[in-house]
């Protein structure tokens, strides 16, 4: 029994354990279910969740779309309504510009008639005028062409009894054009001017002419003359073409006078002085009574003429050197000298005399005083006069630029006066009287008779 009983007992023990065990399954089972139940459950909230929040997102971005297209179609409406505008304005404009245009044209027209109006009117004007004058002038053509003939013909004959008594030298025949048998031939030969330097030898033409070619061709010149320092001193008269004149004038270097080959006595003659336009007598100082005659035909011929007294520099270094004298004083009293040594005949002209110097560094002050002894007057003046006796021989030549070494110091400040002016010396200037008797006067190719 006691068997029975034991394997009774275990028979109850493995029902017991099967059901324990079936049990612990059935509740594994119904927990593993709960747990899918849940875990369904929360991932059907998880995914109610995320598509609630995609439809937000959805609606949010419908609603961002939508209010782009507001905007998007609010900004295309005032684009074109400022489009519309901006062409509205632009056409008002044109439309504008069009009527404008065509109102100035209209009154360019109406102008443009006016002045053709006017200028018709003119010319029927000048028309009548130039009828009216031609008839009055008619019966005065013929006075007037016997008129020329007649002082064309004085003219001639002048110039006939001045080739006789003054024949035209050799030296000056091919510049000097005699009055031709006929008004036309002698208004239509070309004509020269010519401008004499005389003065002994060493007072300085031949530096004299150099300096005035340089004015005249600015220094673009060639053809200089030799000083006597370089020469012995001019022997026969010399030519010397200027620039910028068309070649129609020439600046002479003459010999002096008294000498055997060009005696005083004839020297006027020989040298042809009244067939030339101008004449500057030279002097370094030293004057004779042959110079004063001279000078005294020349002004009788009634030609143009300077007197120019050279080399004041030495003037004023001797008046200082010897005398003390200060550079005013010494140019003072060279003037002075000259004055008496021509018997005060220049007296009534100051503007008759330079007193010169070829050193250029005295031109500007660079030995320490006042500048002095500049050319720049001179030079205008016998430029001015060359002018008007181009326009009196045939309406003018071509007059060139001066250098600008004549007319300014090295920094530039202008110079362009007369030492005696910057010294205020006028009142002891020497003077030459205008005042002449009647002469027969031959400037160039012109002869004239004064009275």
């Amino acid at each position: 029994m006691g068997g029975k009983s034991s394997h009774h007992h275990y028979h109850v023990d493995e029902a017991a354990t099967r059901a324990a065990t079936e049990a612990a399954q059935r509740a594994e089972a119904a927990a593993n279910q709960a747990r899918e139940a849940y875990l369904r459950q929360a991932e059907q909230v998880e995914r109610q969740a995320a598509e609630r929040k995609e439809r937000e997102r959805q609606a949010q971005e419908a609603a961002a779309r939508h209010q782009r297209e507001i905007e998007n179609e609010r900004r295309q409406r005032a684009e074109a309504e400022a489009r519309r505008v901006a062409e509205q304005q632009a056409a008002s404009a044109k439309l504008k510009k069009e009527r404008d245009a065509a109102a100035a044209r209209l009154e360019e027209i109406r102008k443009q008639a006016q002045q053709r109006a006017k200028e018709q009117a003119e010319i029927a004007r000048q028309e009548a005028e130039a009828a009216a004058v031609k008839l009055k002038r008619e019966p005065r053509v013929d006075a007037i062409r016997n008129e020329r003939n007649r002082v064309h013909a004085e003219r001639l004959k002048e110039r006939k009894e001045l080739n006789r008594d003054y024949p035209i030298p050799e030296h000056l025949a091919p510049f000097v054009t005699g009055v031709l048998n006929t008004v036309d031939e002698d208004a239509a030969v070309d004509r020269f001017i010519n401008v004499g330097f005389l003065g002994y030898s060493g007072v300085g033409k031949s530096s004299l002419i150099s300096k005035l070619l340089k004015f005249f061709a600015d220094g673009d010149q060639e053809d200089f003359p030799l000083t006597s320092f370089e020469s012995d001193g001019t022997t026969q008269p010399t030519p010397y073409v200027v620039k910028g004149f068309d070649g129609k004038v020439r600046l002479w270097d003459l010999p002096g006078q008294g000498t055997e080959m060009f005696p005083s006595k004839s020297y006027l003659r020989d040298m042809g002085l009244k067939y030339f336009d101008a004449v500057l007598v030279v002097t370094d100082g030293r004057w004779k009574t042959n110079d004063t005659t001279l000078l005294d035909a020349i002004r009788f011929a009634d030609i143009w003429f300077k007197v120019v007294r050279t080399k004041i520099d030495q003037a004023v270094e001797a008046g200082a050197h010897d005398h003390g004298m200060t550079q005013e004083a010494a140019i003072e009293v060279a003037r002075a000298k000259l004055a008496e040594k021509i018997n005060n005949l220049a007296l009534a002209d100051p503007s008759r005399l330079h007193l010169v110097t070829s050193r250029e560094h005295f031109w500007i002050g660079a030995h320490g005083d006042r500048p002095f002894g500049l050319l720049s007057t001179l030079c205008k003046e016998v430029e001015n006069y060359i002018e008007e006796r181009a326009e009196e021989a045939y309406g003018g030549l071509e007059i060139p630029a001066p250098s600008p070494s004549f007319l300014e110091r090295d920094d530039g400040e202008d110079i362009g006066v007369e030492v005696d002016e910057n010294l205020n010396f006028e009142a002891a200037a020497v003077q030459i009287p205008l005042d002449e008797p009647s002469a027969v006067s031959s400037v160039g190719s012109r002869v004239s008779v004064r009275s």
